[in-house]
C-alpha cells in the first residue's frame, strides 16, 4: 500500500496557477489529488509548491503566487477539515509575507488534530537552504557536545533536516518544469 507520496509541482503548473488562480480547473488538480489520497488511504502527501528560486521573478508575480495559499485555504480549508486532513509546512516560513504566514499557521492550527492524511506543503523551500540549516544546527550540537564527529552519518543528518519527522516517500512524482 502506498503510504507516502511526494509531488513536485512543475514550473508550468505554478505559473498557470499564478496567472489564473481562481480558475477552478487549475486548482481542481490539487483538490482532486488530496481527495484521491484520502480515498486510497495514503497517509502522507507532500507537495513541493514554491522554491527559494521562485523569488527571482518580478515582485508582483511573486506576490501573486504567495497570495495563493490564503485564497486556496479560504475556499478549501473546510473540505480539508471534513476529510480529516492535517496540514504541515516544511520550510523556514519567516521570510513569507504576513498574509501567507498567518493563513498557513491558521490552517495548521485548525487541522492539527486531524489524522487521516498529513498534507505537507513546501513553500519557500530550497535543498541548499535546508542543508545549510541542518549543518548550522549540527555544528551547534557538535560544539555543545551533543553530537560526536565520529557518529555523523546519513541517519544523523536526516534528524536535522526539515523533513526529519517525515518518512521517505514510497513514490515521488515530478510533473515537469
Amino acid at each position: 500500500m502506498l503510504l507516502s507520496l511526494w509531488m513536485e509541482m512543475g514550473g508550468g503548473l505554478r505559473s498557470k496557477v499564478c496567472q489564473e488562480f481562481l480558475d477552478i480547473k487549475e486548482i481542481a488538480f490539487i483538490v482532486k489529488l488530496v481527495k484521491v489520497a484520502v480515498q486510497y488511504k495514503v497517509k502522507m502527501l507532500t507537495l513541493y509548491t514554491f522554491s527559494t528560486e521562485n523569488w527571482k521573478p518580478p515582485k508582483s508575480e511573486v506576490d501573486s503566487i504567495l497570495r495563493i495559499p490564503k485564497e486556496f485555504l479560504h475556499i478549501y480549508l473546510p473540505d480539508l477539515i471534513t476529510n480529516n486532513v492535517r496540514i504541515e509546512i516544511i520550510d523556514d516560513m519567516k521570510n513569507l509575507p504576513s498574509y501567507t504566514y498567518e493563513s498557513l499557521h491558521y490552517a495548521m492550527d485548525r487541522t492539527r488534530d486531524n489524522n487521516t492524511l498529513q498534507l505537507n506543503i513546501t513553500i519557500n523551500y530550497g535543498s541548499r537552504q535546508e542543508i545549510l540549516y541542518a549543518m548550522k544546527i549540527m555544528l551547534l550540537d557538535l560544539n555543545g557536545g551533543k553530537l560526536a564527529l565520529d557518529n555523523l552519518n546519513e541517519q544523523q543528518l536526516s534528524k536535522y533536516l526539515y523533513t526529519a519527522s517525515i518518512k521517505d516517500p514510497d513514490l515521488l512524482i515530478r510533473t515537469g518544469g
